[in-house]
């Protein structure tokens, strides 16, 4: 049994009462139930362990970039234009309505300068993302769903990679970033993405805190990222060591 996060038993309101009504069922059954459990982050295992069944086999293996999620293709051109950019689906747990509150408090010569893309969608599962309680500020782009070529253009000419999440069960763009961006990265200062990110350079902020995220995104524009920790980061995170983890605790299972 795999279980990615506990965000419908710890914060409902996130979700449809239709989906978080059957979903903290779910997984309150299999967390006692299961033979094994499988997660994606240590602060998961941790928040699951408190929750399963005692003595019950949890492993932690991380989710990677896709295969086929090397880089844009050559012959897709760099953009020279700086930019912000935000990865993630229309949801309360990505905090845009904050990100945007952050970005608009940035002097306005600034806005004009670097626009803020986000990169995501809506799907109904979620409730409302707050997106909508006021307009964006000038210089907001939503660009919806994009390809995965367009997806890793837009990471690496990214001038800063901006995450502030009020929580993550693990947090695939940080890594898909990390793999491709030349940019700095802005991250909420939440466990998941301290153990995520580990020693890599990051702009930490308070994803509760409109002017931490405001501050965090200034201080981005006169930083220099390091490259080279980045792509360590990333090479941190494989499917092969996950699925070697997973067939390890599915032997132990058909042993006992």
């Amino acid at each position: 049994m795999t279980i990615y996060d506990l965000f419908p038993l710890t914060n409902p309101e996130w979700y449809s009462r239709e989906f978080s009504l059957l979903h903290r069922r779910l997984l309150l059954h299999n967390a006692t139930h299961a033979d094994g459990i499988i997660v994606t982050s240590e602060p998961v295992r941790i928040a699951v362990a408190a929750l399963a069944r005692p003595g019950i086999p949890i492993v932690v293996a991380p989710a990677a970039p896709s295969l086929n999620f090397g880089g844009p293709p050559e012959n897709m051109a760099a953009t020279a234009s700086p930019y912000f950019l935000a990865v993630g689906s229309i949801e309360p747990r990505k905090n845009l309505r904050r990100l945007l509150d952050a970005y608009g408090a940035l002097d306005a010569n600034v806005r004009a300068g670097v626009p803020l893309l986000i990169v995501g969608d809506r799907t109904a599962i979620f409730a409302s993302a707050g997106i909508e309680d006021a307009p964006p500020p000038a210089g907001v782009r939503f660009l919806g769903r994009v390809t995965d070529a367009e997806l890793a253009a837009l990471y690496r000419d990214a001038t800063v990679f901006v995450s502030p999440s009020l929580d993550e069960g693990f947090g695939i763009p940080l890594v898909e970033a990390a793999q491709i961006t030349n940019g700095v990265m802005v991250v909420s200062d939440i466990p998941v993405y301290r153990w995520v990110m580990g020693t890599t350079p990051a702009i930490y902020v308070d994803p509760l805190d409109v002017e931490s995220i405001a501050s965090g995104l200034q201080a981005a524009l006169t930083a220099t990222a390091d490259v080279e920790a980045l792509r360590a980061l990333a090479r941190r995170f494989s499917w092969d060591e996950s699925a070697q983890t997973i067939a390890a605790l599915a032997r132990e299972l058909s042993a006992n």
